[in-house]
């Protein structure tokens, strides 16, 4: 009789175990924020086997958020903390080769802003690459590893007084503050070549215009970029599409002229093709342009949009390594996906179909992909994906969800 009674006993109790592990769930509250651990850019490296990300923490008592470099190994069972000593970062990825891991931080000399480092991947200090006046913005890797591509805005010279009363801005543009950076001064932003051997700088661009948004081709012979050259740069969104070859003497060769914005230019794979992404308005300003997909052919200067009749905006294009499809992100009723379009008749296919939201697309030259992926259950995580079926490789938000009661969520239809 005694051994009947236990199994009836441990069915008894173990619903009330589950249950009572229910009670302790509580709902999510204001205070929560400081648990929350933000999940930011994956990047692949070159061979596949390891992601590169940041997580970001808001810290109460500095009033600040604090982030810190981590890679992951792809299967997800390895991951290694790289900055624990680096206070601020931004701008990281992989050397093109996956010996190195490069990012913006501030350099050693109190007087310097941001400046690259290089840190080894098997581990040691990271090393000072750039002692550079003027504001670092964005920096993009030759394949050869052997030179980058630098955005460089023009040395501020108004702070280069002994006291710290900055001189009073003159305000003589049209635009002359913007929320992220406050008043606005003259100076530009272009575009410098940097050789690692010989620390040696060369300026590719210069003149009254920003360039940007820069690309380099497979064989490192041409870059492409993005720029405003219209008469009033601050009055619209005009952006169009350069191509500038490294020859020594090359002048810059402007590939469109439409009146809306172009931008976000791509090298194909075979160097032949730049995808763009281009507002559906030429109208000076329009925030609810569509983004459409197009292609630039090189050698004959034509250009074609791909998704003119699919009524959603693209972001985030990389193309596929075979040249044939490029992938994007689409956002579409409270989800937004990845899909896969055909560069020769425009069609569009879905590459995922999930009620949530992938975005940080990154792709390496290989077709391994990293991406964020979220619902609204689980805030961000990283996945990756060998160009087949995406699986998850990070679980930072678990302990964050562990004492939280799981939210109810329901759909609806218009």
């Amino acid at each position: 009789m005694q051994q009947r009674l236990i199994p009836f006993l441990g069915l008894i109790f173990f619903p009330l175990a589950i249950l009572a592990q229910k009670e302790n769930l509580r709902n999510l509250t204001p205070r929560d924020v400081y648990r929350f651990s933000n999940v930011r850019s994956p990047k692949v490296a070159p061979g596949g086997d390891w992601i590169l990300y940041s997580v970001s923490k808001a810290d109460s008592v500095k009033d600040e958020n604090v982030s810190k470099l981590y890679m992951v190994s792809s299967d997800g069972k390895e991951t290694v903390s790289l900055t624990e000593q680096t206070k601020k970062f931004s701008n990281y990825n992989w050397s093109p080769d996956g010996k190195y891991i490069s990012y913006f931080s501030k350099g050693k000399d109190e007087k310097e802003g941001s400046q690259l480092y290089l840190m080894d991947r098997r581990g040691g200090e990271p090393v000072q690459l750039t002692h550079i006046k003027g504001e670092l913005e964005n920096y993009y890797w030759f394949q050869d590893a052997k030179r980058l591509v630098f955005e460089i805005k023009d040395f501020n010279y108004a702070d280069t007084a002994k006291t710290k009363i900055r001189k009073p801005y003159e305000i003589d543009r049209y635009q002359f503050k913007d929320d992220a950076d406050g008043y606005l001064d003259n100076r530009k932003t272009h575009l410098y070549l940097f050789t690692l051997e010989t620390k040696k700088l060369d300026t590719l661009t210069r003149g009254n215009f920003n360039e940007s948004d820069v690309d380099i081709s497979s064989d490192g012979k041409f870059i492409t970029y993005a720029s405003n050259v219209s008469a009033t740069p601050d009055q619209n969104s005009n952006t169009d599409i350069f191509l500038l070859s490294l020859v020594l003497g090359s002048k810059p060769e402007q590939l469109t002229v439409y009146k809306g914005s172009d931008f976000s230019p791509r090298f194909s794979p075979d160097g032949k093709t730049i995808a763009i992404i281009q507002s559906s308005s030429e109208d000076d300003f329009d925030m609810y342009d569509l983004k459409q997909l197009g292609l630039i052919d090189i050698k004959t200067k034509t250009s074609k949009i791909l998704t003119k009749d699919f009524d959603r905006s693209i972001e985030n294009i990389t193309w596929n390594r075979n040249g044939k499809t490029i992938f994007a992100l689409v956002e579409d009723d409270r989800k937004q996906n990845i899909i896969q379009v055909d560069i020769n008749n425009g069609s569009v296919t879905q590459f995922t179909n999930e009620t949530g939201v992938y975005s940080s697309l990154n792709i390496n030259t290989k077709g391994v992909m990293a991406v964020l992926y979220s619902n609204p259950y689980v805030p961000n995580e990283i996945y990756f994906s060998d160009n087949t079926k995406f699986s998850k490789v990070t679980h930072i938000q678990d302990a964050y969800l562990a004492p939280l009661r799981r939210i109810y969520v329901k759909g609806f239809s218009a």
